[in-house]
């Protein structure tokens, strides 16, 4: 692999240099989580971007051969930083420069953890200083979208030369060795400018496929580039579904949590609350998707309690990741974190027009969706047992439709607050055995705008799942809610216009806010 795919998974936007470089915010490279956040260090060894303007030239430039530039910078940019024990205040390693985003590496060498400022001087201009945590090890991984969520950068291990990326139509098998790449995993020893510096790493270190355990057989930098790690690991028994969640924790840190595909037989990937494995193909063989994707909804402690929602979109193929519901496959948690500074995940879907409004008839009466820019919406009467009906007159894209979906009466759950640091159980009983049942947990800090949300399934027949401890201790502090949904498995409908339509319901409900605290302090 060449030096040049490091920087595969970075969006760049370039824009002419400003006279003075201006920080305006520092992440890992893989997780962009934001500073602030329980999870946001940045550990020695691993690259981490720097967001601003006036950083570097106009035209993007990257490092093209050893040994990587420190001292002298690259293009004009350096970046430094400044502690306040280490002689001397390192240069980082700069792997490549442009106006808006500059991408380096920490040393392994900075024997420090804590606090530290960071500077940019771009043609001997000087920035504001930026600030970030430095911690001995925290994994990001990468991931397709290049902003930390969704599918990761993972590849499937068929044969030394058969490494193909994992994606929905290319997913991987029980028991498949696959290749995770990320950066964080610590500090390494030798020349790090001089070339990557591969070698199994000695870590407290847990990986969760799925909700499962799994050991690695191999943690550790990658042979082709500095800075870059690689987990390599076998996917366990029991697991499948398009959102196959990815969890990495070191010394109790969990990363940002990315996903993988994973089938049974190796064809493309199915979810409970997600695509069929042919609707799946269809897309991959046709390069986009165009979907509907509509929900009626109970909610008690929302305003109003109940309503429907529905979006018809085309998409690339390459964008499409769980429309749907954005659930994670079941028995596994999924988590996001981020703040006014978060970078957000690139959309490449176009709304489509399947008329002005859709009409919902039911055992409760008849209400209507309404479309509001691009999407459709409304407030419906009391949901009650039955079956519901929605109903397109069509528009410019999407033609005439009719789906049903049937409504089971309502269901209970338990479960406690939000602890940082540890298990959540949850229990519930469900008026669908068929069902779905997921479990969503979010805080959100008013003062600094930074936020966290957490969602958990599994099937409604379980009656049970436990949010990890690892989990519950990113969560941003601040105000805390909870929110159970029990929701069924799509009904497929067909329109002229889309190649997928799916109708589904979801009855919850929420609990009273809380707050939450910081969470323990790791030593």
């Amino acid at each position: 692999m060449k030096l040049s795919t490091l920087f595969l998974f970075a969006t760049l936007a370039c824009i002419p240099a400003a006279a003075q470089p201006v920080i305006q915010g520092i992440a890992s490279a893989a997780s962009y989580t934001v500073f602030g956040l329980p999870n946001a260090g940045i550990a020695l060894g691993s690259m981490f971007v720097i967001f601003g303007t006036g950083l570097g030239p106009s035209t993007f430039t990257q490092v093209s051969s050893y040994p990587l530039p420190t001292t002298q910078g690259l293009a004009g940019t350096t970046v430094n930083i400044v502690t306040a024990s280490f002689a001397g205040n390192p240069d980082a390693i700069v792997i490549y420069t442009s106006a808006t985003q500059v991408a380096a590496i920490v040393p392994s060498s900075l024997n420090h953890t804590g606090g530290v400022t960071v500077t940019v001087t771009y043609n001997g201009q000087t920035s504001n200083l930026g600030f970030m945590d430095l911690i001995p090890s925290t994994f990001g991984a990468f991931t397709v979208n290049q902003s930390g969520t969704g599918p990761a950068v993972a590849y499937n291990y068929n044969s030394a030369s058969d490494q193909p990326l994992n994606t929905y139509a290319t997913p991987a098998t029980p028991g498949q060795v696959v290749t995770l790449w990320g950066t964080g995993l610590g500090p390494v020893s030798g020349a790090e400018t001089a070339g990557p510096l591969p070698g199994q790493m000695n870590l407290n270190l847990q990986l969760y496929v799925g909700g499962q355990q799994v050991t690695p057989s191999y943690y550790g930098r990658s042979g082709c580039c500095v800075g870059i790690d690689q987990i390599v690991f076998a996917v366990p028994q029991g697991v499948k579904g398009c959102e196959v969640p990815l969890a990495v924790v070191i010394n109790g840190i969990v990363g940002n949590t990315s996903a993988i595909a994973v089938s049974p037989d190796g064809s493309a990937c199915s979810d409970a609350l997600g695509p069929s494995s042919a609707n799946v193909q269809t897309g991959a063989t046709k390069g986009t998707t165009r979907f509907a994707a509509i929900t009626l909804a109970h909610v008690t402690g929302d305003t109003p309690p109940d309503g429907g929602t529905a979006t018809f979109a085309s998409t690339p193929f390459s964008h499409y990741s769980n429309t749907l519901s954005g659930i994670p496959s079941a028995g596994s948690c999924v988590l996001a974190s981020g703040g006014p500074n978060s970078t957000a995940p690139p959309t490449a879907e176009t709304l489509l027009d399947a008329g002005p409004s859709l009409q919902v008839s039911g055992p409760s009466g008849t209400a209507q969706l309404t479309k509001t820019n691009g999407t459709y919406a409304g407030a419906l009467n009391p949901v009650q047992a039955g079956t519901y009906t929605v109903t397109g007159s069509g528009g410019s894209d999407v033609g005439a439709f009719t789906a049903s979906v049937t409504v089971p009466g309502g269901g209970s759950w338990n479960a406690t607050a939000i602890n940082p640091g540890t298990a959540l159980p949850v229990t519930w009983t469900a008026s669908d055995p068929n069902a779905m049942v997921s479990f969503t947990g979010a805080t959100a800090n008013a003062t600094n705008g930074l936020f966290s949300v957490f969602v958990c399934a599994a099937p409604a027949s379980a009656g049970a799942l436990t949010v990890p401890g690892y989990i519950t201790a990113a969560m941003a502090p601040g105000t805390g809610v909870l929110l159970f949904l029990q929701t069924s498995g799509p009904v497929s409908f067909s329109a002229p216009g889309i190649d997928q339509g799916f109708l589904s319901y979801s009855l919850g409900s929420g609990s009273s806010t809380f707050t939450v605290g910081p969470p323990p302090i790791k030593e």
